[in-house]
């Protein structure tokens, strides 16, 4: 990884006021402290050992995972061949991390089955959290941005979804891999993805900090309590660390 982070806890001699962000937070006793790593949209298909390297040095230094959806495409493989993979290697470690898995519109939950079990301790549409005083709530997106008028080109692409002709889906998604790849910027700041963003802010919880994927669009918007993950795809990777420092939206090339 080119950017790093060294996932430690953080100790104190005497317990002392400090700020998660814009958050004030009360003295704690360093046993509190935990990492929490959230990611989204790793799309995971033919496995790759370049992001499999990626996803495992990020995943073990963290005490607790939380995957905001499309943790593997269902436009790509079936899963069946997916827990079946050499992705099955990370499913050890992430049942280690007491992982939350978010379904996703690439991942549903009809097509996913109990083996997700086996990566792990709770499936969910929504998860929330407290931390420091602090709530926060996880879901991928997809369901707030269905039914709103988001422009031709996302309208063809929730057509599509709903319709799920296999074919043509596995086309589009290597034909977006491809793209990525080559044109990462693309990927990471497109119009579409800017504009799903403005959609979800639109539809915010306003008790929580919100937590998204879907748009690829990574954003830490404090004004308006509005994360978005990004993705970890094509050699480029965004996340967020919670710890007892603060909250951070990382961004690197793995």
């Amino acid at each position: 990884m080119e950017a790093s982070h060294s996932g430690q806890l953080h100790r104190f001699a005497k317990p002392e006021p400090f700020w998660v962000s814009w958050v004030r937070i009360p003295p704690l006793p360093h046993f509190y402290f935990m990492t929490k790593l959230i990611i989204s949209d790793t799309h995971l298909s033919k496995f790759n050992q370049r992001q499999f390297n990626f996803l495992k040095d990020l995943i073990e230094p963290v005490d607790q995972v939380i995957i905001n959806g499309d943790f593997w495409d269902s436009w790509c493989v079936s899963f069946e061949k997916f827990v079946n993979s050499k992705w099955q290697d990370l499913f050890d470690l992430l049942l280690e991390k007491n992982t939350i898995y978010i379904y996703g519109n690439h991942d549903p939950k009809h097509l996913s089955d109990e083996r997700c079990s086996l990566f792990a301790v709770e499936t969910c549409d929504s998860y929330q959290f407290e931390l420091f005083g602090q709530k926060f709530h996880c879901e991928h997106g997809h369901r707030l941005t269905t039914g709103f008028t988001m422009g031709k080109f996302i309208n063809f692409y929730d057509k599509i979804f709903r319709r799920r002709p296999k074919i043509l889906c596995y086309l589009i998604a290597k034909s977006e891999r491809i793209l990525f790849s080559l044109f990462p910027k693309i990927g990471q700041h497109s119009k579409v993805g800017q504009h799903t963003n403005r959609i979800l802010k639109e539809n915010l919880n306003a008790d929580y900090i919100n937590i998204f994927g879907h748009s690829h669009n990574a954003d830490l918007d404090f004004t308006n309590n509005f994360i978005n993950t990004g993705s970890i795809m094509c050699k480029h990777a965004s996340y967020v660390l919670i710890d007892d420092k603060d909250i951070r939206l990382e961004k690197t090339r793995y």
